[in-house]
């Protein structure tokens, strides 16, 4: 390899870099560009029947909570969202390629409800799961972003 193509090589890695830590964190602007504004209560609509809150720290976004919006639901207080909707809105904020090297699985078991948590180098997700009635589903998901 040539001493130009190094050096390109090596200033595209540097601004690589440089530029991961600035996408794995989204902004609140991030979010509204998204899916609109948020509601009075700072809920924003990701899907029918569910919304997100954002907690934020010095303008960026460093969790993510994901639950049904019971008011918006029709099956009202204590809903479920199935697992399959939850992971494509985790995937939408939090995609692969942008969480890093997987850590470790923990999952926590009690009765019919289970606390699952995904550790990443830049991310840990955690849902929880219940059954009710024979239907099983998520209740609420959590996105942190460790940087």
């Amino acid at each position: 390899m040539s001493t130009h193509r190094l050096h390109v090589a090596l200033f595209v890695g540097v601004m690589l870099l440089a530029v991961a830590p600035a996408l794995s964190a989204q902004t609140t602007a991030d979010l509204k560009n998204k899916f609109g504004p948020p509601d009075k209560h700072g809920y924003y609509i990701v899907r029918k029947g569910i919304r997100l809150k954002a907690i934020t720290e010095k303008e960026k976004v460093r969790e993510m909570v994901i639950e049904p919006d019971d008011a918006q639901s029709q099956v009202a207080a204590n809903s479920l969202i199935p697992a399959a909707t939850v992971n494509e809105i985790i995937a939408e904020l939090a995609p692969v390629s942008l969480r890093g090297k997987h850590v470790r699985s923990i999952v926590f078991n009690a009765g019919l409800s289970s606390v699952a948590a995904e550790e990443y180098e830049q991310v840990t997700i955690s849902t929880v799961l219940t059954e009710r009635g024979g239907t099983g589903g998520i209740t609420s998901a959590s996105i942190r972003w460790k940087k």
